[in-house]
């Protein structure tokens, strides 16, 4: 394999009083940053900070209206674009990775970046094999196929393939490397793949910019952390001098809130949600009891049926069989006002298709939970309703302040903080949120864990459907492993962590509990 000689080590990029402006709005102000060679270098910040946008001025993607970029060494002028900040050597892996699939690994290396050429000008399929192998060698994927389909692969393959295409045309090619919000999507269990395979690229030489709102992957894989806030360079610091506390505080202004110790709280006896033998498309056989002032967490791999379970609670799956029972009455929600009406607060995995109302504001947004808090005599209140919207954004600190500002003029955490917030207009016994934090800033994820704490100390019985499972071993008092649609384990007490769980998701099953039968019979 070929390394980069990084001996003496040097620059990869310097970018010196950035400036960006999206019409009259300056969106970045005189921001620096400097990443250095064979150095992972995270780049962070709240939504709206401007850091995607400082990547995407480095990338090429937008003009930058003012400032100097150089890579190694070399002017990059401001019209360079994607095309011409690549002849310098920047490479990008974006967060939805641009994989086309239906076709093969070695196609989707090659596309974009060019097949090798026999003399007459047709595809030499033997030599494009060989780059893209090597390439693949580079990121730890020696034995995969190039023939191979990349929709077969596991995600964090997949996030592989798309760093082998970043290093097709050649290591040495390349200055740095872009990793954009890369691991996302991934499902539990493989983050730490993909971050193995971060250390990977930075012992090949290349610099790295990590872009990312995970603060605990910055602790775990960066050397050098620059925050942005507001469009500013805020701090620029090695990692080692810093804690994850202190980038909370840092990316959102505030102190961090206080953490309720959530395994010393008392769970009552009392049943709010007893699912028996519940079996639909995605469920087999599910049985599970959630008591009141408990939260519960639900794990497991992509397609394991997190997600359907959730969606059935709020009447948007069918039941085949089996019953539900809330609060000790019969429960069948055939559509999602039968579960709000029962009480059932329900947070969906994808905000942009089935959380937010396109094109509305942020007022109507708000309130479509409960219209019968702001109506009078048939009629909708607007002074009732402006005034209980602007106490949702003050709670929940929504970014614009601006009740008539659209939807999808926010950013996606502020998104994320309505539909999460409306829910404060309804009376609830049951929360069931899928995702819950997606896309948040650290400072909102807090707020949101505790709101959903008070919620269960209220309460309230919670069902938190999540792919972190540093979300699940922090909030929860319990967790449930759901596989193919089953329930296969359960875990509670010291044993709810996450190296427990990942053990549980990649099938090293040690002496975790078995499912229990439902604490309670069912007519």
């Amino acid at each position: 394999m070929t390394y980069i000689d990084v001996s003496q080590p040097e620059p990869a990029v310097v970018a010196t009083g950035i400036v960006k402006h999206f019409g009259p709005r300056a969106v970045l102000s005189n921001v620096d940053i400097t990443v250095m060679r064979s150095q992972v270098h995270a780049l962070i910040g709240a939504n709206g900070s401007g850091k995607s946008t400082l990547s995407k001025i480095i990338a090429g993607f937008y003009r930058r209206d003012g400032g100097h970029i150089s890579i190694s060494g070399n002017a990059v002028p401001v019209n360079a674009g994607v095309a011409g900040t690549e002849a310098y050597g920047v490479r990008v892996v974006h967060q939805d990775l641009g994989l086309i699939d239906g076709v093969s690994v070695l196609e989707n290396i090659a596309v974009g970046k060019g097949y090798t050429r026999t003399r007459v000008g047709t595809i030499d399929w033997g030599a494009t094999n060989r780059r893209a192998r090597a390439a693949l060698a580079m990121v730890g994927l020696e034995g995969l196929d190039p023939a191979a389909a990349v929709d077969k692969l596991a995600t964090w393959q997949r996030v592989a393939v798309a760093c082998a295409r970043a290093l097709f045309d050649g290591l040495e090619r390349v200055r740095l490397l872009i990793l954009d919000e890369i691991t996302a999507a991934l499902p539990p269990g493989e983050v730490r793949l993909v971050l193995d395979l971060v250390r990977r690229l930075k012992e090949l030489g290349a610099g790295i910019l990590y872009v990312t709102h995970r603060f605990e992957e910055v602790m775990d894989v960066t050397d050098h952390i620059t925050v942005l806030r507001d469009g500013k360079l805020l701090v620029s610091v090695p990692t080692s001098q810093t804690t994850t506390r202190q980038l909370v505080e840092w990316v959102s202004g505030d102190k961090v809130p206080e953490v309720d110790a959530v395994r010393t709280r008392i769970v009552s006896d009392v049943a709010v949600l007893e699912i028996d033998r519940l079996t639909t498309s995605r469920l087999k056989n599910v049985s599970l009891t959630i008591s009141k002032g408990e939260i519960c967490g639900v794990i497991g791999r992509a397609g394991c049926g997190r997600s359907a379970l959730g969606r059935t609670l709020f009447g948007k799956e069918r039941i085949v069989s089996g019953s539900l029972t809330l609060s000790g009455q019969r429960f069948t929600p055939h559509h999602p006002r039968d579960a709000i009406i029962r009480g059932v607060a329900y947070v969906p995995q994808d905000r942009q298709r089935a959380g937010i109302l396109p094109g509305a504001s942020v007022r109507e947004n708000f309130t479509i939970t409960n219209l019968s808090k702001i109506t009078r005599g048939g009629r909708i209140s607007g002074g009732r309703e402006r005034g209980l919207v602007a106490q949702l954004i003050r709670h929940h600190n929504v970014i614009p302040a601006d009740s008539e500002a659209s939807i999808h003029n926010l950013s996606g955490g502020n998104q994320q903080k309505i539909v999460v917030g409306r829910w404060d207009l309804t009376d609830n016994i049951l929360f069931v949120l899928d995702e819950p934090t997606e896309g948040v800033d650290a400072a909102a994820r807090a707020s949101i864990y505790n709101h959903i704490r008070a919620c269960a100390a209220g309460g309230a019985a919670v069902l938190l459907l999540s792919s972190s499972l540093e979300e699940i071993a922090d909030v929860c008092t319990r967790a449930i492993c759901l596989t193919d649609g089953r329930i296969t384990h359960e875990i509670e007490g010291d044993a709810l962590n996450v190296r427990n769980m990942e053990h549980l998701l990649v099938g090293q099953i040690s002496d975790f509990s078995p499912p229990p039968e439902p604490r309670r019979a069912m007519d």
